[in-house]
């Protein structure tokens, strides 16, 4: 969820490459970098290329607030439970 929330904010995220759902949320890559976590200097060198390569920082900023506006948006969600809704009572009513 704190990924979500950051990416949604316009925030450049690193996430772990075998964590959770970051890599789901991050789209492998192209809306936040991933690392891999053990060893710790992989994480030091992904905020190391935050903070030095400024256009990579704002591409992926601007990939991920993208990605959050159309996939975790209110509305988008809402579509997708009502998808899945009324799938479900179409295979109940058949």
């Amino acid at each position: 969820m704190a990924v979500n929330e950051a990416i949604a904010i316009g925030m450049p995220v690193i996430g772990g490459l075998h964590n959770g759902r970051s890599p789901w949320a991050l789209t492998f890559r192209r809306a936040g970098l991933l690392v891999d976590v053990d060893p710790p200097t992989s994480i030091a060198q992904g905020m190391r290329a935050m903070l030095q390569k400024n256009a990579l920082r704002r591409a992926l900023a601007q990939a991920g607030r993208e990605r959050a506006l159309k996939e975790f948006h209110l509305e988008a969600v809402a579509k997708k439970y009502e998808s899945v809704l009324e799938n479900a009572w179409q295979e109940q009513t058949r």
